[in-house]
Order: C-alpha cells, then sequence, then structure tokens
C-alpha cells in the first residue's frame, strides 16, 4: 500500500475520531464546534493535496496524463480499455517518441505508476509505437504491441516461444494493437511479421549476429539482412 494511502486512511480514522468526540462532547457542551470544523476541513485539504501530488486523478486519462514521464504537450493517438485498467498511447511530436502509459483503479480513483517510450523510427516500413508489459501482481496482465506499418507485403504478426504462439493480421495504414498471452514473456519469444506465404519478413528485436546491443536498434529488422550477414 502506497504512503499516500496509508496517510488518506490516517486521515480518515482522525476525521471518524473527531467526530465521535465532537458527538460525546456536544451531550456536555464542553467543545468548539467552529474549532472542530476548521481541523477536518484541514485535514481533508491536506489528504487531497496529498492524494492529487502522488498522480490520483478520478478518470484513466486524468491519471496517465499525470504520469511523470507524460507531458502536457503530448498527443493521445489511441487508447484500449482492459477493464481491470487502462492504456494510453501518446506522441512526444517535439522528440519525435512514442508513450505507452498504464491506469489502474486504486479504490475509486486512478493512478498511472508505469509507461515505456519506443523511438519513432519513421524510416522503418514496420515500427512498433507502443508496448506494453506488465504485472499488477494480483494475477492481471497487460501485455500487447501496437504495430504501425505501410509495407503492403506484411500480412501477419506472430508472437511464439517453443509452447505456443499468437498470429495477428496487420492492417496497412492503420496502427494495429496486438494482445498476446500472459503467459508470454515478449524477451522470450520470436516477434516476427510474416508475408502471405507464411515466410518470415522481418524480426523485431536486437540485430541478430551482433554483439553490439544499443536501444535505438531494438526495432524491427529485415529478415534478409541476416541472410546476407551470414553468407
Amino acid at each position: 500500500m502506497s504512503k499516500t494511502v496509508l496517510l488518506t486512511i490516517t486521515c480518515l480514522l482522525i476525521i471518524c475520531v473527531i467526530v465521535i468526540i465532537n458527538k460525546k462532547r456536544s451531550r456536555t457542551k464542553n467543545f468548539n464546534r467552529k474549532q472542530v470544523l476548521i481541523i477536518i476541513g484541514v485535514l481533508i485539504i491536506i489528504s487531497m493535496i496529498s492524494v492529487f501530488i502522488s498522480g490520483y486523478r478520478i478518470s484513466p486519462l486524468a491519471a496517465s496524463r499525470a504520469n511523470g514521464f507524460i507531458k502536457e504537450d503530448f498527443e493521445l493517438i489511441n487508447d484500449l480499455d482492459l477493464d481491470w485498467a487502462y492504456i494510453h498511447f501518446y506522441h512526444d511530436k517535439e522528440n519525435d517518441k512514442y508513450y505507452t502509459a498504464i491506469s489502474e483503479k486504486k479504490l475509486f480513483m486512478y493512478v498511472s505508476r508505469c509507461s515505456v517510450w519506443h523511438y519513432s523510427n519513421n524510416e522503418d516500413p514496420i515500427r512498433t509505437i507502443g508496448s506494453m508489459n506488465y504485472n499488477n501482481g494480483k494475477g492481471k496482465f497487460a501485455k500487447l504491441l501496437m504495430v504501425d506499418t505501410d509495407d503492403k507485403n506484411i500480412e501477419s504478426i506472430i508472437i511464439r516461444d517453443e509452447h505456443e504462439s499468437i498470429e495477428t493480421k496487420i492492417n496497412v495504414d492503420s496502427p494495429q494493437i496486438i494482445i498476446f498471452d500472459k503467459f508470454l514473456n515478449l524477451n522470450d519469444c520470436d516477434v516476427v511479421a510474416l508475408d502471405e506465404n507464411n515466410q518470415e519478413i522481418f524480426y523485431y528485436g536486437y540485430p541478430r549476429g551482433t554483439n553490439i546491443l544499443r536501444d535505438e536498434d531494438y526495432k524491427w529488422h529485415y529478415v534478409e539482412d541476416v541472410v546476407e550477414g551470414q553468407n
């Protein structure tokens, strides 16, 4: 439980105690009602400020906007309702990066503690412009990719490991959200784009055949580049 929630609960308990004492003293008329109301008001204000500063909001979108990595000028380009959480996809036009944030419901409010960003890679024929690989620790998973492509040769994208695979048809020129199984770990999977003949034409991840790993190289690569590099 976060410090903010604990502080809020503590303030509410204090208010309850004050109200109870207030009722008991009201019978003997040995109390200052105005002073009690001021104390309660101050505690309520402290609770509200603490909750607001900690990123809690009354809507999922407002919560994701309050995420420390999501700036005011980021453009919202897509969203997804997972029932237990909400995913929001943003574009940082100034730095040409894409951000994904997840908002969870906490009691009657929402908060966003996790976000992911990607390079735009606009020059590439296929691009990942959003992703999330999140486990809330309570049996809920948010595992997805949002892919954008203008390559008409791409028919589908498949995510697979040694046990199972998930294939998703791709619409060219329209970003596609791919939700994959909670038991699949993206870091341990093959993620490839297939053509209409089920031939691999792109793979997602770091370049194969090299030990030099850079963040900007974690993207989609031509399978042909691997074949040519091995010859």
